[in-house]
């Protein structure tokens, strides 16, 4: 373009290209100066180097870091700011940090300014659960009197996600399992009882712990409660016997 008498000269490069600018000035003699000025203009006046997609834990504090930002002289830009949205909502940032309440990909905007001018970076938070959950026994040990009926009260759950958990609950005696009702059991022999629960999350993580009733006073132990129900088998064969021989006596008699 050539511009003559232009005294000062404002004009917007909007592309990104290298430019050339003379300058002529002309004598009346015909003698001429140029002087020229060659200007590379760049994307934007920020560079920001990309950032690799992340991850994260649920229900853990992600401390978010700003990518790198550079002025088109290569001076660090820095006081930007951050977004975060995730399935389109907005999530609370606070201190450069959040925290993930559910699974999936958190989307990330970092911005920041200069002159005027914002340049910005997305990247995204991969949120994920590998932590199980946390099972805490009040005691390891308790004892009930036999014939009662025990509550299985003693522990409590808690998991990183903060969601509902699925909880199974056993009881055995001897090996062998007790019936659980109404949150509890029924401690109808003398001995130990081991309690196992089992705590599963959203992301099938698993936690398992174990604590034991001793049930103790007046009542039968395992192997005494199984002598006693095969002696009461026995005795109850035995009067079946007399009975069918006292009736067999009689049809003779008559």
């Amino acid at each position: 373009t050539d511009i003559y008498n232009a005294g000062n000269l404002t004009f917007t490069l909007a592309e990104s290209k290298n430019y050339c600018i003379s300058a002529r000035v002309q004598a009346d003699d015909g003698f001429t100066v140029v002087k020229n000025l060659f200007i590379s203009v760049k994307d934007g006046v920020i560079n920001i180097a990309p950032t690799e997609n992340l991850t994260g834990v649920v229900g853990r504090e992600i401390i978010l870091v700003a990518p790198e930002a550079k002025d088109f002289y290569g001076n660090a830009v820095t006081g930007g700011s951050f977004s975060v949205l995730f399935n389109g909502e907005r999530i609370e940032v606070k201190n450069g940090a959040f925290v993930p309440k559910d699974l999936g990909v958190y989307k990330v905007t970092y911005s920041v300014s200069l002159s005027g001018f914002t340049q910005t970076c997305e990247y995204e938070y991969k949120v994920v659960d590998n932590e199980s959950p946390e099972i805490v026994l009040r005691n390891k040990t308790e004892k009930t009197a036999v014939g009662k009926f025990v509550k299985i009260n003693g522990y409590s759950v808690g998991d990183n996600s903060g969601k509902d958990l699925a909880v199974k609950v056993e009881v055995t005696f001897g090996g062998e399992p007790v019936a659980v009702y109404n949150g509890g059991f029924d401690a109808d022999r003398k001995g130990e009882y081991e309690i196992r629960i089992t705590a599963t999350d959203m992301s099938g993580n698993t936690a398992t712990k174990l604590y034991r009733v001793t049930a103790s006073g007046k009542g039968c132990s395992s192997s005494l409660y199984t002598d006693i129900t095969f002696g009461y088998a026995l005795l109850s064969f035995f009067f079946a016997a007399v009975l069918f021989r006292v009736k067999k006596h009689n049809r003779i008699k008559k």
